[in-house]
């Protein structure tokens, strides 16, 4: 159960009418603010923060959370946007939006603790190979540069073999980095993986 402590001079307000003033702004606030839940695909973990952080700019979201999972959560004024203009603006920025209904919950509310089933219990990430997608294209990054090392090292062969290993081994590295880069560009964030690249570029 949410407590709010409130200070008043009993000599101008009896207690009935702080209670009354406190239902009344409470019911005024519950009116302005709305708060929205949504489906989505299930996306990567650096995927769902790139989102958050877009959906944060949009005029009249004031918090959201999006899950890898695909629930998305988002507070929103109503004096300023509606659920389809949230909805259409989502989807502008590349969000993956489903009409899967959501389950059945309680909207979160300041200082309740509750899950949804979605995050109750795991859900597979996007890509063929769910969540171990990454884990493999660094394992074949690396089984690639020491295929050219080797290649080049040991044996005889034209220098563009392993060269094209060595390329093939940086698409696999840098796929992630570098589709996560493009995000935050398009963003207008600029953090360090975009700046890894920009250094890799420039070498």
């Amino acid at each position: 159960m949410n407590q709010i402590c409130i200070h008043f001079d009993p000599d101008q307000l009896s207690i009935g009418e702080v209670r009354e003033l406190a239902i009344r702004a409470g019911a005024e606030l519950d009116q302005q603010f709305g708060h929205l839940l949504l489906n989505s695909q299930t996306m990567y973990a650096r995927q769902a923060s790139s989102f958050e952080a877009r959906a944060k700019e949009i005029p009249g979201i004031l918090d959201t959370a999006v899950s890898p999972t695909g629930l998305l959560k988002i507070e929103f004024d109503r004096k300023v946007t509606n659920e389809d203009s949230i909805r259409v603006a989502l989807r502008k920025i590349g969000v993956p939006l489903t009409d899967a209904p959501v389950a059945a919950v309680e909207v979160d509310r300041p200082g309740t603790n509750r899950k949804t089933p979605a995050e109750a219990h795991e859900h597979e990430h996007g890509g063929w190979l769910g969540e171990k997608t990454e884990l493999l294209f660094a394992g074949i990054c690396g089984v690639l540069l020491v295929t050219g090392w080797l290649v080049s090292t040991f044996t005889s062969t034209s220098p563009w073999v392993p060269w094209s290993l060595s390329l093939a081994a940086y698409v696999f590295g840098g796929y992630f980095t570098f589709r996560e880069a493009l995000e935050n560009v398009l963003a207008r964030r600029f953090k360090i993986d975009f700046l890894m690249l920009v250094a890799a570029l420039v070498r």
